[in-house]
Parts: C-alpha cells; sequence; structure tokens
C-alpha cells in the first residue's frame, strides 16, 4: 500500500473517531465532561490536519475545492482575531477558560477541523458511514440517558433532567436533536432495507424520548420547529414518491394535534404534575425564566451599542461576562448571578465580534442554503427537506441557548457535507503543482511532523496539567493542607487559562483553612497570604473583572477586615452598580461596622431597584431593626408578609440582639406550633426569656426541649 493510501486511510479513521468524543468523561481533569471533549477534539483534529498536509502533498487531485464556506469561514477568524486582540481580556478571549472551553482557539480548530472533512470525505458511501456510525454512537448514549431514566445511573447534574455523558442536559439535548434528523436522512435514503425500516425508528423514538426527558424547552421547540419546516417542503417540493409526501402531510397533521391538544389540556393535574410537561405550560412573557431571557438579551445589545468599537468588532469571544456585569439589570435577582452567555447563540456572536462576527456566523446559513440548492441530483428532495429542517431546528435552538464543543463539532460536520454536496469541482490550491518526492521526504513532511507535534503540545499540555493539578489541589492530600496550597501555586504561577479558577478556588480554600480549628496558625497565615497576594495580582491584571473584586470583598470579610473589604466591594459597585448581591454585601459590612444608618441607606437602595426580590425586603427590613426603626420595619415587612414577625433567622437574630425578645419568642413560637421537637427555635426562646428576667420560663422551655430532644441533656 503506498504512503497516500496510508495516509488517506488515517485521515477517514481519524474523522470517524469523532462521533466517540461525546463518551469521554476525563475524571482525571477538572470540569471533566467539558474539558476531556473538547482536549480530545483538539489533539484529535491538530493530528488530522497535519497528516491532511502531508496528504495534499502527495496528492494535489485532494486539495480543496472551492465553496463559499472557505471565504466565510476565514472572515470570522480575521473578524474574530481582531476582537481578541482588542478584547478587554485577550488571554480569555484566545483560551476560554476549563468550565467552557471555547474562545478564540476553539474556532481555530473547528475551522481546520472543517477544512480537512471537506477535503477527506470526498464520497456519498463515505458520508453514509460516518452518518451510520454517528447514528449508532447516539442510540448508545441514549441507551445511557434511558440508565439515568430508570435510576441505574445518575444524573450528573442533579434533578430529573437527563444528561448522560454531557453532564448538561441542554448539550445532550442539542446533540439528540441533530441525529433525529440524521437518522431521518439514513432511513429515507435507505427506506428499501429491511433492518434500516424497523431499527432507524426505534432509533429515532429513543433519540426523541431523551429530547423529552431532557426537558429542554429550546431545544423540543427546535425539534418541532425543524420537522415542520422539513414536512411542508417534503410536501410541496416532493413529485415522485406520493407516500413521502403523503408522510409529510400526516406529519404536519400530528405537530398541528400535538400543539393545540398540548395547550387544550396545559392546566389540567397531569400537565402540572408532569416535570417536563409543566416546563411547557409555564410558557409565557411573564414566566420567570422567559423575562430573564429577554433582560438578558437587552443587556447584550446594550453591550453591542455601546460604542463604534463595540458594535463593530465586539467585546471579544468569552467577553459577555463584562456585558452582563455592566448593564446587569435588577430584574436578574431569582436567576445566576454571573452570566457569561447571551443564552443566545447569535447574540453572542453579536457580542463577541460585533456586527462583522454576528454577520459571518449568519452567512453560514445562508451558504448552507445555497449549497442545498445547488446538491442537485445528488440527494432527492427528501433529503434536502431534512437537512434544511435539520438548519432550522438547531438555529431555532440557538435562539435560546448557546453552543458547546459537541453541537458545534455536528454543526461543521453538517457544514462540509454540505459543502461536498454542493462544492465546485475545480480543484483548489492546484497553482501548487506536485512537489518533488524527495524534498517532501527530507524537508516538508519532517517539517510538518515537527510543527504538528509542536501545536499538540502548545495547545494542550500545558491546560492539561493545570486542568489535574486545579483537581488535585481541591482533593484531601495525605500531606494535608501544606500539599494543597503547594498545588494551587503550582497551577496559578503557570499564568495558564485555569489561573483564574484556581485563584477563586484557593480563596474559598483559604476561607476554609482560616476557620479550622486543627490547622497550624503558621499554614492558615500561608494560605491567607497566597490566596491575598494572588487575587490583587490577578486584580491588577484584570481591573475591570467585578468578579474578582467580588471575591476580594468575600476574602476579607472573612478575615474581619472590615474596612478594606467595604473599599473591595465599592470598586466592585462601580463596575456593576446595580446587582443587588453586591449591593447587600455592601450594607453587611456597613451592619458589622456598627455604622447602621449608611446600612440602612445602601439596603434601601437595594431594595428599591427591584421590590419583588423578597431577599432585598429582608435585608432593608434588618437594617431598620439594627437603626431601632421598628415602624420601617413594619412597613417594609406587612406588605409582603403580613407582619413584621416574619420567620427568619437574619430577623430573629437582629430583634434579639437590638432587645426585642417579645419579637423574638413571636417568631419562633410560629416555628414550634408547626414542629414541636424544633430544637433551635426553643432554645431561642428560652434565651429570649431569660434576657427579659423569666428564668422559671427560661428553664421550663429548657426541659421542654430535652423532654422532646433526651440527647440534648448533657
Amino acid at each position: 500500500m503506498s504512503v497516500t493510501s496510508l495516509l488517506r486511510g488515517a485521515l477517514i479513521a481519524g474523522i470517524f473517531l469523532v462521533p466517540a468524543i461525546p463518551f469521554i468523561v476525563a475524571e482525571l481533569f477538572l470540569f471533566p465532561f467539558i474539558t476531556g471533549k473538547n482536549f480530545t477534539f483538539r489533539i484529535l483534529t491538530e493530528l488530522l490536519f497535519g497528516l491532511w498536509l502531508l496528504y495534499i502533498l502527495r496528492e494535489p487531485s485532494a486539495r480543496p475545492r472551492f465553496s463559499w464556506f472557505y471565504p466565510i469561514i476565514g472572515f470570522l477568524l480575521v473578524g474574530l482575531a481582531i476582537s481578541t486582540v482588542f478584547s478587554v481580556e485577550p488571554y480569555k478571549s484566545f483560551w476560554s477558560n476549563f468550565e467552557r472551553m471555547e474562545g478564540y482557539v476553539t474556532l481555530i480548530h473547528l475551522a481546520l477541523y472543517f477544512t480537512v472533512v471537506a477535503s477527506v470525505m470526498t464520497t456519498t458511501t463515505l458520508w453514509k458511514r460516518f452518518f451510520e456510525v454517528t447514528t449508532g454512537a447516539s442510540a448508545l448514549v441514549g441507551a445511557i440517558a434511558l440508565l439515568q431514566l430508570g435510576g441505574v445511573l445518575e444524573i450528573h447534574q442533579g434533578g430529573v433532567r437527563l444528561d448522560a455523558t454531557f453532564g448538561n442536559a441542554t448539550y445532550l439535548a442539542v446533540y439528540m436533536l441533530i441525529h433525529v434528523f440524521i437518522a431521518l436522512i439514513l432511513f429515507v435514503r435507505n427506506f428499501h432495507n429491511t433492518f434500516v425500516r424497523y431499527a432507524l425508528p426505534l432509533v429515532i423514538l429513543l433519540q426523541i424520548v431523551v429530547i423529552y426527558y431532557t426537558a429542554t424547552r429550546g431545544t423540543i421547540l427546535g425539534l418541532l420547529g425543524g420537522l415542520l419546516v422539513a414536512a411542508i417542503a417534503i410536501a410541496v417540493f416532493e413529485r415522485e414518491n406520493r407516500a413521502l409526501r403523503r408522510g409529510a402531510v400526516g406529519v404536519l397533521i400530528a405537530l398541528g394535534v400535538i400543539v393545540l391538544g398540548f395547550f387544550a389540556i396545559r392546566n389540567t393535574s397531569f400537565v402540572q404534575e408532569s416535570e417536563v410537561l409543566s416546563r411547557f405550560a409555564s410558557i409565557s412573557l411573564e414566566e420567570r425564566t422567559t423575562k430573564s431571557r429577554f433582560l438578558v438579551y437587552e443587556m447584550a445589545w446594550k453591550g453591542f451599542t455601546e460604542s463604534g468599537k463595540t458594535a463593530l468588532i465586539g467585546w471579544g469571544p468569552e467577553s459577555f461576562n463584562y456585558v452582563f456585569n455592566k448593564y446587569y439589570d435588577p430584574g436578574m435577582y431569582a436567576q445566576e448571578q454571573w452570566f457569561d452567555r447571551a443564552h443566545n447563540q447569535f447574540l453572542e456572536w453579536l457580542v463577541a465580534g460585533g456586527i462583522l462576527g454576528f454577520l459571518g456566523y449568519i452567512a453560514l446559513y445562508i451558504v448552507a442554503l445555497l449549497m442545498l440548492l445547488r446538491a442537485g441530483g445528488k440527494i432527492s428532495v427528501a433529503e434536502r427537506s431534512l437537512l434544511l429542517g435539520l438548519l432550522a431546528g438547531y438555529a431555532f435552538h440557538n435562539l435560546f441557548v448557546f453552543d458547546n464543543i459537541v453541537s458545534s463539532i455536528y454543526f461543521f460536520t453538517i457544514l462540509a457535507y454540505l459543502h461536498y454536496l454542493g462544492r465546485r469541482e475545480t480543484p483548489g490550491l492546484m497553482f501548487l503543482s506536485r512537489i518533488d518526492e524527495k524534498v517532501q521526504m527530507r524537508l516538508l513532511m519532517p517539517g510538518i511532523a515537527l510543527v504538528t507535534l509542536g501545536a499538540m503540545w502548545f495547545f494542550n499540555t500545558p491546560h492539561l496539567s493545570s486542568a489535574y493539578g486545579l483537581l488535585e489541589a481541591l482533593k484531601p492530600q495525605p500531606q494535608g493542607a501544606a500539599q494543597n496550597l503547594t498545588l494551587f501555586k503550582e497551577v496559578i504561577t503557570r499564568k495558564d487559562m485555569g489561573r483564574q479558577e484556581g485563584v477563586e478556588q484557593l480563596v474559598t480554600s483559604a476561607l476554609t483553612v482560616a476557620r479550622t480549628q486543627n490547622v497550624p496558625l503558621a499554614l492558615k497565615a500561608e494560605f491567607v497570604d497566597a490566596a491575598t497576594q494572588e487575587l490583587d495580582a490577578l486584580i491588577a491584571d484584570h481591573p475591570e473583572n467585578t468578579r474578582l473584586h467580588v471575591f476580594k470583598t468575600e476574602l476579607l470579610l472573612g478575615l474581619d477586615r472590615r474596612d478594606e473589604a467595604l473599599a473591595a466591594v465599592k470598586k466592585a459597585l462601580e463596575l456593576s452598580p446595580n446587582k443587588q448581591q453586591i449591593i447587600f454585601s455592601e450594607g453587611l459590612i456597613e451592619l458589622r461596622r456598627g455604622n447602621y444608618t449608611r446600612a440602612l441607606v445602601v439596603m434601601k437602595q437595594a431594595f428599591d431597584l427591584e421590590p419583588h426580590f423578597d431577599q432585598a425586603r429582608i435585608l432593608y427590613a434588618l437594617a431598620a431593626v439594627y437603626a431601632k426603626n421598628i415602624p420601617l420595619a413594619t412597613e417594609i415587612l406587612t406588605p409582603r408578609y403580613g407582619t413584621h414577625l416574619v420567620e427568619d433567622d437574619r430577623l430573629a437574630g437582629a430583634y434579639f440582639e437590638n432587645g426585642y425578645f417579645d419579637f423574638v419568642i413571636a417568631i419562633r413560637r410560629k416555628t414550634l406550633e408547626r414542629d414541636q421537637s424544633a430544637l433551635q427555635p426553643r432554645l431561642q426562646v428560652a434565651g429570649a426569656l431569660l434576657a427579659k428576667g423569666d428564668r422559671a420560663g427560661a428553664i421550663a422551655e429548657l426541659e421542654e426541649a430535652i423532654r422532646r430532644n433526651p440527647s440534648f441533656k448533657e
């Protein structure tokens, strides 16, 4: 077998390994569901691209054929490169972090992957085999999800939403969405095959069941929308196969019945008691998640339109957290406080790459549609319709969530398939004639091999080491906490993509160690000093990162360095003035400093931003109690709770500290009415009675506590 044939065989084998990526969960690394898949994809792509360069040197006819995907992907690479260079945090824009592992580096790898697949997968047979392999892989993933549904395997993210080997229900859902359409394409193409005719419907049913039990509303709507588009296209354009046309009409009727039927029963107990159906029944413009999505979209738009620079080239990849914090809307109080994604892939491109990045991303869909039109006789009307449905369903899904590495890989795989269907047969890069065999063997092939190995080390090895080291730093070590500190320092001092995660975890660990009694004082001081120094160094490099100033506030407050904590939280508020959680920190610091008048002003500010936020109401009332303004506390609490005697530990503690013992007794009696054996509420009643001078009453409460909790007697 010739070297050229071996290279081609190795390339095809490597491409056929891609369907195995979803199964990879790297337990040795931090964020195992993310890091394992991403590093595997990067290493595989780098290896494939190196082999591909060697292959096209030896085989000129294998060089890329032109399609408009190449200039559009090139445009995206250039545009995002500019956005990365001028990003507020260029290093992160390029490398991302372990939790996401996207950034510009991932776009580079996706472009290389597309180039290899588009050049090597040049026959219908190869694509058919690839689709069969990846459909089989999706069935195995589905089987794992079913084991989770049956309780045999755990759901990694908790709750009831299946996540299989993805660790995230949404990621699993979009993977299955893509494969529903791939399986349908195989079904239509091979309907004459008896095995396919009976086996594939079972696989498709499995995929749909898994999507349903991920309870991912955007993906389920995307599936319905994609099927609707595909069915309409088949019903309108299919002329030869009447059975298919009738089937498409049947699908349209079924979709209509499903949607209308659901609306008819959405308020029934059957729907309301279902974890999945109730999520759909709750969809409305007033529903909390829906409202929060629109608030995030508004923040993204403000970030995009902030200036001419952000409108043109964006904030850079992985920079949405800056937009989120700067334009934070107080209506987001009930949601995650550190959004790093716009939860809309189109807006994500708009924020990251400005109008240039957004237009480039949209252009991928436009070119995909053009390739479908040019596919001609290569595929049937039904297959084209299903590919159209796939694109529509995927795009609709991306209106509500964001991509992950697996969905991105398959998106670019589908683009490569469309390139195959609609490409021009004129060879590209033919200005490079066949290069002399001696030059290949002595110079180019060794050079490409060295560059490939160097790229594999540069893009992966240091970061793999950090992902491993960070996880080890978080585990109990045989040598004790001192070894954990050493591991933290090893990761952080590398200053790679794990640096911020390492510093944040070090701060959390330092506070834990500082509160642990059996740790030597010298080691406690070493932990605190290391956390302080590394956090300050990171802030010096990224002074506009709100999250870092919040971590500094928590560290200083945990060490009871109140004045310094106040300075840190004020800096955080300069960067994110409307985030109530940060305002709360300022108010609580002022309470600890005994500045009750200022605390009351601060807590009122947080409350006025969003009066529906119960925590803001409680903390505002708390500040009023410490300011000994009980009428104000009553005015704050009564409209929401009907009384100022709210069963809240913080309020009970504030009433006690400020001498309002009757209030404490009344609050804790409410709790005891529901649970007579509750120990802490009864002890607080005893304490309040004793503080009032009622020793007999306090003793009676303690005796009752002992009677109901005999182990408390000692």
